[in-house]
């Protein structure tokens, strides 16, 4: 997993991403098949910058086939983040529709086996190291990309 919602935001910056495998899947031997901003892609969805603080995460996300991939917001000065936990399972029965966010919403226990019934909330409250620390880190994102 890119971002593991068990652990502290410091802990994902320091220590993700959490994956199973090296792998690089981006050669799927099929060309692109989308447009996105006028550039050719090969899957139309993205990631949330929130769940990628670092180059690591990027570069996992490009390696795990995502062409469609945002570097954490990043501030002027250095600002911390909101108190764990960031992540919140959701209990959703459905889509998640206009109706039914006119009452609470309702915090599961647990995160669902199945991942098609995931629903999250996050509040991270746009941290940032200092600009000295993301500002070295960016050209390797953008190496990440691999282009």
């Amino acid at each position: 997993m890119l971002y593991d919602p068990a652990k502290t935001y410091d802990e994902n910056v320091a220590d993700g991403p959490f994956l199973d495998d090296d792998k690089d899947y981006r050669d799927s031997g099929v060309g692109p098949q989308y447009t996105f901003l006028g550039y050719p892609i090969n899957f139309p969805f993205g990631i949330a910058a929130g769940s990628l603080p670092t180059s690591k995460h990027t570069s996992a996300a490009f390696k795990l086939g995502y062409d469609v991939v945002v570097y954490k917001t990043q501030r002027a000065h250095d600002f911390p983040c909101n108190q764990y936990p960031n992540v919140l399972p959701l209990e959703v029965d459905g889509d998640l529709t206009l109706e039914k966010l006119q009452e609470p919403l309702i915090v599961r226990e647990t995160y669902p086996e199945d991942l098609s019934e995931l629903n999250i909330t996050n509040s991270f409250g746009v941290p940032s190291p200092d600009p000295s620390v993301w500002s070295a880190d960016l050209p390797a994102a953008i190496a990440g990309a691999g282009k």
